[in-house]
């Protein structure tokens, strides 16, 4: 696709439709049929929920004819998924659901989400991923959210049925909200507590496999979820192989490692870029850049893209080349059947 004239409304759906016609790989619950599923389209502001689809073919004619921004399913499992409210609905259960926002102040340092604050968020999700597993007896999904942040989907048997307030004791665990380090480290007098190990139970453990010595008077632990998001079991989350138009990126399920680069991104090619505001020396899709206010340069057009719709940039002009998978199909090293 050659681009003279920039256009969010027309370029990127343009970008964003060939790569949907194209059937690139998706990740989709086996019982997708049970699920609810929404999009916010290009042409409207509002979000079109309530859909549902028998398989994965009625899935990608429908979004083929109406190019998403954004794409998600439910968490939760339904009698009637299209039905209007969520009392109609015939709730059957849900997984529990964690998000993680790098964007939230403190997460990370800098003036945008680049790559060493993405492997940082990761190392969140994998601890996520762990209390999933070890501490829940479930199996954890992690996912690049394709902006700023990750997901983590905890398929929990045991979990399904839980409500708003287990799932938000759950959150707090995550979060190590008022944990009592006294009681982790009993001190009786004369008997130094022994140190952490890996194989200790709860946030003991945990706090091992990460270094972290719980004895030191103002550790932190604890993963800065959004409380929110576990404790509802309506809540969707998106699909892996979609795309998201904060970033331009894939939703891209993860295993045991993340190295950001071009894997992550449909788009090649090489685009005109004016920078609309300074960037110090910045690591973007393992990408060296850095913008003063008002120069123009050439970028490679998943860069371009992902700081465009940042707002660093504006599109001048170029050329870009859609790919149906840039490389991280099949997922490898991990289980992530539906």
């Amino acid at each position: 696709m050659i681009i003279r004239k920039w256009s969010e409304t027309d370029s990127l759906k343009s970008l964003f439709a060939i790569y949907y016609r194209m059937d690139p790989p998706f990740i989709l619950p086996r019982d997708m049929a049970k699920r609810e599923f929404a999009l916010q389209p290009f042409d409207i502001e509002s979000y079109i929920r309530h859909l549902a689809f028998k398989d994965e073919t009625s899935l990608r004619k429908y979004i083929k004819s109406r190019t998403p921004r954004h794409l998600y399913h439910s968490v939760g499992i339904y009698e009637l998924p299209s039905a209007p409210n969520m009392e109609e609905k015939g709730w059957q259960g849900s997984e529990l659901l964690f998000d993680i926002d790098l964007d939230h102040p403190g997460a990370c340092e800098g003036q945008i989400v680049d790559d060493e604050c993405l492997v940082k968020g990761f190392d969140s999700a994998r601890l996520v991923s762990r209390i999933v597993r070890d501490l829940l007896g479930g199996k954890p999904l992690i996912y690049f959210t394709g902006h700023r942040g990750f997901h983590i989907r905890g398929i929990c048997e045991q979990c399904m049925q839980l409500g708003r307030d287990e799932r938000r004791e759950i959150a707090k665990l995550v979060r190590a909200e008022g944990l009592d380090v006294s009681i982790l480290f009993p001190n009786k007098r004369g008997v130094r507590p022994a140190p952490a190990t890996p194989e200790d139970p709860g946030w003991r453990g945990l706090a091992a496999s990460l270094g972290v010595d719980l004895r030191v008077s103002g550790t932190h632990v604890g993963v800065d979820i959004d409380s929110m998001v576990t404790e509802d079991p309506s809540r969707l989350t998106r699909i892996p192989g979609s795309l998201n138009a904060k970033g331009g990126l894939i939703v891209t399920p993860l295993c045991d490692s993340f190295t950001p680069g071009p894997q992550i991104s449909p788009f090649r090619g090489t685009l005109d870029a004016k920078a609309t505001k300074g960037l110090d020396p910045t690591r973007i899709l393992g990408f060296e850049v850095s913008l003063t206010e008002g120069e123009e340069l050439s970028l490679p057009a998943s860069v371009a893209l992902y700081l465009y719709l940042s707002g660093y940039v504006s599109i001048i002009g170029g050329e870009v080349l859609v790919r149906r998978d840039p490389g991280w199909w099949p997922v490898q090293g991990c289980d992530w059947s539906p």
